[in-house]
């Protein structure tokens, strides 16, 4: 593809402007509307914070959420990675979170399904990936 890109949707603070630590990004169809909805991870040095927005309304500069919610220690000052498979064969996303550097190396898994804008998902699957690691995980 030659050419220019194309922005789709503005550019906007994925948490609050006071947090300037990055973030992880990856996206997957979270609620099974046939778009990407974009999910983002709290980078180094912060919590483990999980947010997505509905891709459909982001093209459009509304930013709905998909998910808001902790999936590790919410003490844990290493983020927290995140990405996204079809586990259970539902053909929607389904969400995948590794703990951070300094948090272990905790690896869970959430339905897409069971994904709501308010309040932590019930986990799928959840593991230590490499007992006695405390350096995090990658999972996308």
């Amino acid at each position: 593809m030659a050419g220019t890109p194309q922005k789709i949707f503005g550019d906007f603070f994925t948490f609050e402007q006071a947090l300037r630590n990055g973030i992880f990004v990856t996206v997957g169809d979270l609620n099974g509307d046939g778009k990407a909805d974009l999910i983002a991870g709290g980078g180094p040095g912060g919590g483990p914070r999980v947010l997505a927005f509905d891709g459909a309304n982001l093209v459009n500069n509304q930013y709905v959420n998909l998910a808001n919610f902790f999936g590790g220690d919410v003490n844990g000052r290493g983020g927290i990675r995140i990405g996204v498979k079809d586990l259970d064969g539902d053909k929607q996303a389904d969400l995948v979170v590794g703990s951070g550097a300094g948090a272990g190396s905790h690896v869970t898994a959430y339905l897409g399904k069971n994904i709501g804008p308010n309040g932590t998902p019930t986990s799928q699957l959840d593991f230590d990936a490499f007992t006695g690691f405390t350096g995090g995980v990658f999972v996308g």
